[in-house]
């Protein structure tokens, strides 16, 4: 993927590639339309959330911007006019863009494990439904803590994932997944 200025371990890298393959492919298959990026933005970061609340670990370890209108992916939002590889193109027609898979790739299931896959399944559900409209999933991103705690005290920075967690670093005795959430921070080097 021709990224600009994002640097991504290449693990990293194929998992946010075939997840976008995923949700493109999925998107199309049960709504007939390309999703525009907004979706795209919506369901990574409900994945990611999502995970972290539940594992420790998000899938996909982007970086978000409490923007109005909901979490929102820094490295993808800010080369958007720019991303192009072999599974699928971002592309502007009117006054969106789209994502655009190549029907004849495959999502390489290999770098999932079953629970995120699950967690796929269970967000498009959600998402790819032609009665949600734009403003309906931009309004649920709104539920997501981390993303409310960031955009009440300054809207357009960076959402700390550990905000996902309403006692750390306050609490004495940390569940399995908060401790998880902070070895796995440590070690990757996020917030």
């Amino acid at each position: 993927m021709s990224q600009g200025n994002i640097i991504m371990v290449p693990f990293q890298k194929e998992v946010l590639i075939n997840g976008i393959l995923f949700f493109a492919k999925a998107y199309y298959k049960k709504t007939k339309k390309y999703p525009a990026q907004m979706y795209l933005y919506k369901f990574l970061a409900f994945v990611d959330f999502e995970s972290v609340q539940q594992t420790g670990e998000p899938v996909f370890g982007l970086q978000y911007i409490a923007m109005e209108k909901g979490p929102v992916p820094k490295e993808l939002y800010d080369n958007r006019e720019n991303i192009k590889n072999d599974l699928f193109r971002f592309v502007k027609k009117d006054n969106a863009i789209l994502i655009i898979p190549d029907n004849s790739k495959q999502v390489n299931f290999e770098y999932f494990s079953e629970y995120e896959i699950d967690l796929f399944n269970k967000w498009i559900e959600i998402i790819a439904d032609r009665k949600v409209l734009t403003k309906d999933i931009s309004l649920s991103s709104h539920e997501i803590n981390a993303w409310e705690k960031t955009y009440n005290k300054k809207p357009n920075s960076i959402i700390s994932y550990k905000d996902v967690f309403d006692i750390i670093p306050a609490q004495k005795e940390l569940s399995p997944v908060e401790e998880h959430f902070l070895i796995y921070s440590s070690i990757h080097n996020i917030k």
